[in-house]
């Protein structure tokens, strides 16, 4: 019994053996062949399509660019006036709290493009550097249009508080004089409250945006001491210190610049000119939303297709790996 048991498991042994030679062989090498062929293909379509993304998101940037420079510059060049008050100086904050929130928004999407590289250090950079590269344009201008909005609103200036409104003459040297407070002093101080209700807010977000930095580029220079990052990941940090460095000179100076007196705009808009520089605004606003919301779909567009190439491009390996290890007449896809 003890016999039989031992020559079916030794028969089992070698019939699994021959099996497995019968597979070995079996496999289908043109098959093989093809496959990395049509992984070739099918990697060319997808960086074909990241790079309609990409030109896509170029396109929208570049137009919404565009319409943000138009309204700021629209925006700049006035002052409120006496009939205005502060519509024009509320407009101007407005807008400038708007293009923080939107670097705000941009920053979050900066935050994501590095963080994936970082985690994904085999992957192939050169698109997600293209990427992080623009949105890094994006931000800074946005952040001179803000500086320049707030410069653009006059501050409190030294002005008589009181002006004659009329008076009499009894005879003998007696008479009298009226005095009211004038219309220049209220729209001076209305100036004056709407200024520095600006500048406090764009120096608080300069501020932090100073703090965020220094962090950045502490963490960066701690993580270049390490031994262990990869040469991808020096890369990477090397990259973000250089830009956190060239950044702060940047903010500093912009902080600079919102803490100063600025100059009044030359042309003082009429109630009329100002209500119409609000609808023209707010229509702005409402199509530059739709558009900016687009445009973040096709941030995360790219970073899908990204990690969607490099996929493939792990299998393509891999498949040119097994080739080269199983296939004599493979010749690297020659």
């Amino acid at each position: 019994m003890k016999m039989l048991c031992t020559l079916g498991w030794l028969g089992s042994g070698i019939l699994a053996l021959a099996q497995t030679e019968t597979s070995t062989e079996e496999i289908d090498l043109p098959a093989r062949r093809q496959s990395v062929e049509i992984m070739k293909e099918h990697i060319e379509m997808r960086e074909a399509r990241l790079e309609e993304v990409v030109e896509d998101l170029k396109q929208r940037g570049d137009g919404i660019d565009k319409r943000i420079g138009r309204v700021v510059d629209s925006l700049v060049k006035l002052k409120d006036s006496e009939s205005s008050k502060t519509r024009i100086s509320m407009l101007k904050s407005e807008a400038a709290h708007d293009l923080m929130k939107m670097i705000e928004t941009y920053q979050a999407e900066r935050r994501r493009l590095v963080e994936q590289a970082k985690k994904d250090p085999d992957a192939p950079l050169e698109s997600l550097a293209a990427l992080v590269k623009k949105i890094d344009e994006r931000i800074e201008t946005r952040a001179a249009q803000v500086v320049k909005l707030v410069e653009s609103i006059p501050g409190a200036k030294d002005v008589k508080k009181y002006e004659s409104a009329g008076g009499g003459y009894y005879g003998n040297g007696w008479g009298w004089r009226n005095e009211r407070i004038s219309d220049t002093w209220r729209q001076n101080r209305r100036d004056g409250v709407q200024s520095k209700k600006a500048r406090d807010e764009a120096r608080q977000a300069l501020e932090s945006s100073i703090s965020d930095l220094e962090r950045r580029r502490d963490a960066a220079a701690a993580q270049l001491k390490r031994n262990d990052l990869t040469e991808v990941e020096r890369e990477i940090q090397k990259f973000e210190l250089e830009h956190v460095q060239s950044l702060l000179g940047i903010r500093h100076k912009q902080l600079v610049e919102v803490s100063r007196p600025a100059k009044a705009p030359a042309e003082a808009a009429s109630k009329d000119e100002a209500d119409s520089m609000k609808g023209l605004f707010e229509d702005a606003v409402t199509h530059l939303s739709s558009d900016f919301n687009d445009t973040l779909r096709l941030y995360r567009q790219a970073l899908a297709e990204n990690e969607k190439l490099h996929a493939l491009r792990l299998n393509l390996a891999a498949r040119e790996k097994w080739l080269a290890e199983n296939d004599p007449d493979w010749k690297g896809g020659e």
